[in-house]
């Protein structure tokens, strides 16, 4: 049936407002009809017969010759044909191969919207059948489907909506901007008419607009060809580099320009900044303290090697970790009127102020002077102390008079001794009463444990006494020898 005939029963279907899916099962009970009519030769009996036109069979295929002699060879009817060497190559081959599988690919690929689904559908692995069957897998798929799209929505917005916060800088490696000055311009004769041919150009900076000499600062030569109108452009310091210190050093900069052997043009043009240029001297909106850090400012190292902070009472502080001042040689220098440091206190009184304890040890780090916890307001050294001496010999060597004005207590056996056998003296024109006083049951001894005062007063020599160095007592009687109150003792008599 000619498909006019359809798209007429389809308009007509259409005109009585029909629905798509009603017209399409019309078409396709007709169209099915049609052809059992066909199939079962009863369509030239009806009326429909003369809306088609009689098929003319087709004709059959036609077999070439050098497939029929390949067809009786391999039967055994005629001899084998030899291969050409060309065919018998292991890439051509190959090659045939590939494109047989390639065309076949290729014709296949229309078919794929009925067989892909249908592949999908009914040919499912068996654990993927298992794991729908389970009662909880829907709110499993639900549950990764949710964590995939979270994943999906931060990623999106790490990438190309968050912003950097204030303040923060990222961190990259270094780079350095092309130290390059844009110029563009038009070149025209004294008629007006441009140049459009290659023409030496001389380009100099000056900080100054008007001098010469010393104030050139910068000058590169080079060839520029102008378009047809005359305009040209280039980069200033692709071939001459441009020191950056020229910027840095002078505030106010001009370009001069001179074209062949002509005279430089007149005026110079001063050198602008770029609009956002003018933050290059902040760093995230602060400024640098060139001459010392204010508030809000950054500080730097000055050309004497000095970081300098101008603000009143600065702290310099540390949220975490430990806080650490390394250098071969540390000193701690101030400028001002008392020149007091003070460790722990803000108001020291003296050169060095420490409020708190202090310990002393040597640099072994396993000393226990270095971790020890002196007494409050007190100190532990590990070494020796020397005063008045830069060679102390003992924990305190003192070089010098010593004032006491408690009590002198020794732990344990000690020795009070004068050096290079110089005399000891105890006590001068000023001193009052010396007195000695043992425990009970001790005694004051002199040279050795023979010579002795014991704790009630008696005197035990071992040897003989001498008084005034004129004679010396010994056994024989000649006096008595009285006590304090001039009465003879026990056994006085001399």
């Amino acid at each position: 049936m000619p498909n006019q005939l359809l798209e007429k029963y389809q308009q007509y279907l259409t005109r009585q407002r029909t629905s798509p899916a009603t017209i399409e099962r019309h078409l396709s009970s007709i169209r099915a009809y049609l052809e059992f009519l066909k199939t079962s030769d009863l369509l030239e009996k009806t009326p429909l017969a003369t809306y088609f036109p009689k098929e003319t069979p087709k004709p059959s295929p036609q077999l070439e010759e050098k497939i029929i002699q390949e067809k009786l060879a391999q039967l055994g009817v005629l001899p084998k044909t030899k291969s050409s060497f060309f065919s018998q190559l292991l890439l051509p081959r190959l090659v045939k191969k590939f494109f047989q599988k390639t065309s076949r690919f290729f014709k296949s690929v229309p078919h794929w919207r009925y067989t892909l689904p249908y592949y999908l559908k009914y040919h499912q692995p068996r654990w993927y059948v298992k794991y729908k069957k389970l009662s909880f897998s829907r709110y499993l798929n639900f549950a990764l489907l949710t964590i995939v799209c979270i994943a999906l929505g931060i990623g999106a917005y790490e990438k190309f909506l968050k912003k950097t916060q204030e303040g923060k800088v990222l961190g990259t490696v270094p780079s350095l901007p092309p130290k390059y000055l844009a110029f563009q311009g038009r070149l025209t004769d004294t008629s007006g008419t441009p140049i459009n041919q290659p023409v030496h150009f001389r380009f100099a900076i000056y900080n100054d607009s008007t001098a010469s000499g010393s104030a050139k600062l910068y000058e590169e030569a080079k060839w520029i060809r102008p378009d047809q109108d005359g305009i040209f452009n280039t980069l200033i310091g692709d071939t001459t580099t441009i020191d950056p210190t020229i910027f840095k050093e002078n505030t106010e900069l001009w370009l001069g320009v001179t074209v062949n052997t002509n005279e430089e043009m007149t005026d110079r043009q001063p050198i602008a900044t770029v609009a956002y240029a003018f933050n290059s001297q902040y760093l995230q909106g602060y400024g640098v303290g060139s001459t010392g850090a204010n508030i809000n400012e950054i500080p730097v190292i000055d050309s004497q090697g000095k970081l300098i902070i101008a603000a009143s009472g600065p702290t310099l502080q540390t949220t975490t970790g430990v806080f650490k001042i390394e250098s071969p040689t540390l000193a701690l220098m101030t400028n001002g009127s008392s020149g007091n440091i003070g460790i722990g206190f803000s108001n020291p009184g003296s050169k060095l102020t420490i409020s708190g304890n202090l310990a002393i040890g040597t640099t072994n780090p396993s000393s226990a002077y270095l971790t020890a916890v002196a007494p409050h307001g007190g100190a532990i050294i590990e070494g020796n102390v020397g005063i008045g001496t830069t060679n102390p010999l003992e924990k305190l060597d003192l070089a010098g008079n010593a004032t006491v004005s408690g009590n002198l207590t020794f732990s344990g056996t000690r020795t009070i001794a004068s050096r290079e056998f110089n005399q000891l003296t105890i006590g001068d024109s000023a001193t009052g009463d010396i007195l000695f006083s043992p425990g009970t049951g001790k005694q004051v001894r002199f040279y050795s444990s023979s010579n002795y005062i014991d704790s009630s007063g008696n005197m035990v020599l071992a040897g003989n006494l001498n008084v005034g160095g004129t004679g010396t007592f010994s056994s024989t009687k000649v006096g008595i020898l009285l006590d304090k109150d001039n009465q003879p003792g026990n056994n006085g008599q001399i």
